[in-house]
C-alpha cells in the first residue's frame, strides 16, 4: 500500500479530494468491504470490521477518516457539510472533542495522562454532588494554576483559537503568518493550483483505467492513442494529464512502481494474486516477501460475515508476484501471443483473460515492465 502524503488532499479544493478519493482503489475496497459487511449482517458488522486495524490503517493511510460516502456519487450530488466530514479537515476546520481527546492521549506521557484523568474524575464527582464543591474547586484551581510543562505547553500541530471580535483584516493577516510559518516548519513547497485542469486531468483516467460509476470497468478501458483520437489531443498530452492524474489521486509522481503498490492490486490483485503450478512458480521467480492485500479478496469471500477475516486476509506464502506474472504477459504480447496461448503459457484461468486485454491496451504500461529489471 503507498499511503498518501498527510498534506496531499489538503492541497485540493473540496471538490476534487472527493473526486480523487472516490478513485483511489483502496476507497473503493474499503467501499465493498463495508457494503458487503453491511447485507451479510448490518450495521453492527459494519462497525466491528470498521474497529480492524487492517482497516483502520487503510483508511488512515488515504487519510479518510468519517462515514464512507457511495463512490459512485459525484461531488455536485453531496452536501459539503458532508464531503468535509469524510476528510475532517478543511482550510479552517472545527475540532470535535474526540479530537482533542485523541491528541492528549498521544502527546501526552503516560503519568500526565493519569494526573489529567484523575482531576476530570474529581471535578465530575464535585458536578454530581458526590465530592465536597470547596475541595473541587481547590483541586481545579490548582489544575488551572498548573505550571507542570506537559499542561503548559503548546501543541506541536497548527491549533490555534480565533477571536470572532477580532477585525476581519487581523485576523486574515494573523493566520496568513501562521500557515508561512508552519509550511516552513513542515517543509511544504509552495505549489501552483492547477485546479481549473483537475477536470481534464481525470477525464484522461477515467477514459484509460476504465473508472465508470464508481468502479474500475475493464471493458471501459482505453489505450492512450484511442483516447488522444476521441478527444483530439496529441498522445503526448494525454500521457501527461494521465500522469497528473496519477499524482492528484495517489499523492505520488507516476512511475512504475508506484503504479504497481496503487493500481496494480486493483486491475491485476485477484486474477494474477492466486496460486499458480510449482513450474509456473519456478518459471516466474516470485518474490519472498507476501505482497500487499487485496481487499476485494474479502468481498468474494463468505468469510466476510466474520469481522476477524479481515485481519487475516493479509495474504500467503503462496502468492506469487504479479510483477513477475505481468511481466512475462508483456513479453508474450510483444511477440505476438494471442490470450489463449498467454493464459495457458502462464497457467492462468479464464477470469484472467480481461486483465490480459487490459495490458493489450496499456502499451505504457507494458513498456515499464518490459523495461524494468525483473525481480
Amino acid at each position: 500500500m503507498l499511503p498518501r502524503p498527510e498534506y496531499q488532499l489538503d492541497r485540493l479544493p473540496l471538490r476534487f479530494r472527493w473526486e480523487v478519493t472516490r478513485r483511489h482503489p483502496v476507497y473503493l475496497q474499503l467501499w465493498q468491504v463495508t457494503q458487503s459487511a453491511r447485507s451479510s449482517g448490518g450495521q453492527q458488522l459494519v462497525d466491528q470490521i470498521r474497529r480492524q486495524p487492517l482497516y483502520l490503517n487503510a483508511a488512515a493511510a488515504i487519510r479518510v477518516f468519517g462515514e464512507l460516502l457511495d463512490p459512485s456519487t459525484g461531488f455536485d450530488e453531496l452536501a459539503e457539510t458532508i464531503a468535509t466530514a469524510l476528510f475532517q479537515r478543511g482550510s479552517l476546520q472545527p475540532v470535535d472533542v474526540k479530537s482533542i481527546a485523541g491528541i492528549l492521549m498521544r502527546t501526552m506521557s503516560s503519568q500526565g495522562l493519569r494526573r489529567l484523568a484523575n482531576m476530570m474524575e474529581r471535578y465530575a464527582d464535585g458536578r454530581d454532588e458526590l465530592a465536597p464543591a470547596d475541595q473541587v474547586l481547590d483541586d481545579l484551581a490548582e489544575f488551572l494554576l498548573s505550571t507542570d510543562p506537559e499542561l503548559t505547553a503548546y501543541l506541536d500541530a497548527p491549533f490555534y483559537s480565533i477571536s470572532p471580535v477580532a477585525p476581519r483584516e487581523q485576523v486574515l493577516s494573523d493566520v496568513a503568518a501562521v500557515q508561512a510559518e508552519w509550511r516552513q516548519r513542515l517543509e511544504l513547497s509552495e505549489q501552483r493550483s492547477r485546479a481549473n485542469d483537475y477536470p481534464a486531468y481525470l477525464e484522461v483516467w477515467d477514459r484509460c483505467e476504465g473508472f465508470v460509476r464508481g468502479q474500475y470497468e475493464r471493458i471501459s478501458v482505453s489505450s492512450f492513442i484511442d483516447v488522444a483520437v476521441e478527444l483530439g489531443e496529441p498522445r503526448t498530452t494525454i500521457r501527461n494529464r494521465y500522469q497528473r492524474a496519477f499524482q492528484i489521486v495517489t499523492g505520488h509522481e507516476y512511475s512504475l512502481e508506484n503504479w504497481q503498490a496503487v493500481m496494480g492490486v486493483q486491475q491485476f490483485g485477484q486474477e494474477f494474486g492466486g496460486v499458480v503450478s510449482r513450474v509456473s512458480h519456478r518459471r516466474l521467480r516470485p518474490r519472498p516477501s507476501v505482497p500487499d492485500v487485496d481487499f476485494s479478496t474479502i468481498v468474494d469471500n463468505e468469510a466476510t460475515c466474520d469481522p476477524a477475516y479481515l485481519g487475516s486476509s493479509s495474504g500467503n506464502a503462496d502468492h506469487i508476484d504479479s510483477a513477475n506474472i505481468v511481466r512475462r504477459i508483456c513479453e508474450m504480447i510483444e511477440q505476438g501471443s494471442s490470450d489463449d496461448q498467454i493464459l495457458g503459457d502462464v497457467e492462468l484461468g479464464e477470469s484472467a483473460r480481461e486483465a490480459v486485454s487490459y495490458l493489450r491496451l496499456r502499451d505504457d504500461i507494458r513498456a515499464g515492465f518490459l523495461e524494468s529489471p525483473e525481480n
